[in-house]
């Protein structure tokens, strides 16, 4: 009896697999092209109307990439309050896409949500040189 359980098992793990394989992501890269190579690569949930973690720390040249993990669609926009700064905006990404940017100069990067940010979506990013 223990083999079915077993099979039964394995066929679980490999639709699992199947499934995680099936996600799709978008992928925009942003910054100055020519970073350096094995600079950090850092990773902002989008849930459910807030960003996990909200406040990241990262240094010149690491890359952040945000990735809708929640069940509505989110956008990641740079800038405060609603209003956009111009630096990314991306387009509304479904569950499972993605967009990374890569931060090459110091600073600090606040973002929103554009359909949640009235209801407190938003994060920031600190950058500063290694």
């Amino acid at each position: 009896m223990r083999i079915p359980r077993i099979a039964g098992l394995l066929s679980a793990v490999a639709l699992s697999v199947v499934m995680i394989g099936c996600t799709h992501s978008v992928r925009y890269e942003s910054g100055s092209p020519g970073q350096a190579a094995g600079n950090a690569r850092h990773q902002v949930a989008m849930l459910e109307f807030h960003f996990q973690p909200e406040s990241l720390n990262v240094f010149t040249g690491d890359t952040v990439t945000w990735v809708n993990k929640g069940n509505l669609p989110h956008t990641t926009t740079s800038g405060v309050d609603g209003k956009p700064d111009g630096l990314w905006d991306t387009k509304h990404l479904a569950r499972g896409e993605s967009f990374s940017y890569v931060f090459s100069q110091p600073g600090t990067y606040r973002y929103f949500c554009r359909p949640h940010h009235g209801l407190g979506m938003k994060g920031v990013v600190v950058v500063t040189n290694r």
